[in-house]
């Protein structure tokens, strides 16, 4: 006894639409797969350049990561230094949004950071100081998104287009989509 499938045509059109449906999904997958990873890799770009820095420490947490249909760009790994004793997204929060008067920092983090840019002065007094009046926002990590919505939103519709062109087999490509593409063009014209 064969060991054998067999694949059976009965509805021609059906098969036709099926096989235009398959190729525009595969494709528009890799396009939204490569737009996210470009997206996130812009705005992980965009986020570093606005990110005051003294050590780079939150500079070098800052990342990005595709999930399913979504890109996650932020701080997203823990840092490591002298400003390692706050979780990284916490620090970058009191970065970010700046630090209300109340509680004071934790003893010995401030001093490595007042050796690092010249501040004068005591760490206890430093510490008080911003228990009373609390800090001064740095934002980074809004204005990059805001400042570059359009242009993430431009970077989607030129992953878009470029699916549709390859679907259409318009881009010359020797590619594989290009080949793909050409091939359904002439199978469903």
């Amino acid at each position: 006894m064969p060991f054998e499938v067999t694949i059976e045509i009965q509805n021609e059109q059906q098969w036709k639409d099926a096989m235009r449906s398959a190729a525009a999904g595969l494709d528009f997958a890799l396009a939204k797969d490569q737009f996210l990873g470009a997206a996130g890799a812009f705005m992980q770009q965009q986020i570093v350049a606005r990110t005051p820095a003294a050590y780079g420490t939150l500079r070098s947490a800052i990342g990005f990561e595709v999930i399913g249909d979504e890109v996650k760009v932020g701080v997203l790994r823990n840092i490591s230094g002298p400003s390692s004793r706050l979780p990284a997204p916490e620090y970058a929060r009191f970065v970010e949004e700046g630090r209300a008067p109340g509680n004071a920092p934790p003893p010995g983090v401030l001093r490595p950071w007042m050796d690092k840019v010249g501040f004068p002065g005591s760490e206890y007094a430093l510490a008080r100081s911003i228990a009373r009046k609390g800090t001064r926002p740095h934002p980074f990590l809004v204005p990059a998104l805001v400042d570059n919505e359009g242009r993430i939103l431009e970077m989607s519709k030129r992953y878009y287009q470029a699916a549709l062109d390859r679907i259409a087999g318009r881009t010359g490509s020797r590619g594989f989509f290009g080949r793909v593409g050409a091939f359904l063009k002439g199978l469903f014209s």
